[in-house]
């Protein structure tokens, strides 16, 4: 079980881990001088010091050339100034599916503007609240599919450019 710890010299916490990769202990900083935090680095850095036991290796052989050539394109597309959410995403899909992990979900435009919903019915009155879900029941009425896509395909005039 990974712990942290700090010395009178430091700020930062520290993090004793079990590396069963190496098969020994190993003592790394955070970098983070807030406890709460230093845990949840310390955590992470444990799980990816076991991984590549728990799942034979990491990201299979086949796919690792598709996976650095993937990489390129994007680096490629970013330095044009050109990369947008989806496209980014879609690459760190990529990268998690070959890894054997689960994929990213980002926020469609139905559970974004539902989620907005309720929360307008909280700090607002019942009447004002009231008046915002005509109009936005009658968006994801007139969006059909569309509202089940990502929240990053909807456009400045209101226009999902996806296809469901």
């Amino acid at each position: 079980m990974a712990s942290v710890h700090r010395t009178d010299k430091s700020k930062y916490w520290h993090c004793s881990y079990f590396d069963s990769t190496a098969g020994k202990w190993r003592l790394r900083s955070t970098g983070s001088a807030d406890k709460a935090e230093a845990q949840a680095i310390c955590l992470r850095f444990e799980s990816l010091a076991g991984e590549p036991n728990q799942r034979g290796g990491g990201v299979p052989e086949e796919d690792k050339g598709e996976l650095v050539e993937a990489g390129l394109k994007l680096i490629q597309v970013a330095n044009k100034g050109e990369l947008g959410e989806a496209t980014a995403r879609e690459f760190v899909n990529r990268v998690l599916k070959a890894s054997g992990q689960n994929t990213l979900a980002g926020e469609t435009v139905r559970s974004f503007l539902d989620n907005w919903l309720s929360g307008k019915s909280l700090s607002k009155t019942t009447h004002t609240a009231q008046r915002y879900k005509t109009p936005i029941e009658f968006f994801k009425t007139s969006l059909g599919k569309r509202a089940d896509a990502p929240l990053s395909a909807v456009t400045a005039h209101g226009r999902v450019q996806a296809k469901v």
